[in-house]
């Protein structure tokens, strides 16, 4: 019997020799060169891993929300009549800053909010952020749309910041869109009679 066992042991061994050769011809090169630099890669990533800190998603929001709350803060030292554009610059600021660490599933969101922002300084800056010169002499339909309606994302970002940081951010700089259309009544109405 005690040859039975080994010639069972060998057999074993054959159809797991025999099963390992298989399933490696059925991997393509392509296969096998990835495999081999994801093993060259790994020692060299665990290598750098080691000398740089990786950050958490709980040290993310919570750098995210200390951010949003310097914001807060350079915002009231502003005072109560900020210069044109000032909040807006640092709106920018941030949303790029934090853009990195907030959730994957929000980062749509506030990608639209530093595109708003990125769109609307573009186009008042040159007018030293002044409705009567943008609407009487820049782009008056694209001004009107970023700041009469609200922001793509900023609603949803902005909630999140007041959920989970208890961080009441600016909002968009804003016109109504009766005060926008006096603004061009009064630069336009004489030349509509």
């Amino acid at each position: 019997m005690n040859w039975w066992t080994e010639i069972r042991g060998l057999v074993a061994v054959g159809v797991v020799v025999v099963a390992m050769v298989v399933a490696w011809q059925r991997l393509d090169a392509s296969d096998v060169s990835l495999a081999t630099s994801a093993t060259t890669s790994s020692t060299t990533t665990t290598a750098s891993t080691t000398t740089t800190s990786t950050t958490t998603p709980e040290q993310a929001v919570e750098a995210a929300c200390t951010r949003a709350r310097r914001l807060v803060d350079e915002v009231d030292a502003l005072g109560d009549d900020p210069p044109p554009g000032a909040v807006a610059a640092l709106a920018s600021s941030f949303w790029e800053d934090v853009l990195p660490l907030v959730p994957a599933e929000l980062q749509t969101e506030v990608v639209a909010v530093v595109d708003y922002y990125h769109d609307y300084l573009e186009l008042a800056t040159p007018y030293e952020f002044d409705p009567v010169r943008i609407i009487g002499e820049g782009d008056k339909e694209r001004y009107e749309q970023l700041v009469t309606r609200p922001a793509p994302g900023l609603a949803t970002s902005r909630g999140f910041f007041a959920f989970v940081c208890g961080t009441e951010l600016p909002e968009q700089p804003t016109l109504s869109s009766r005060e926008f259309g006096r603004i061009e009544d009064r630069l336009f109405g004489d030349e509509d009679t």
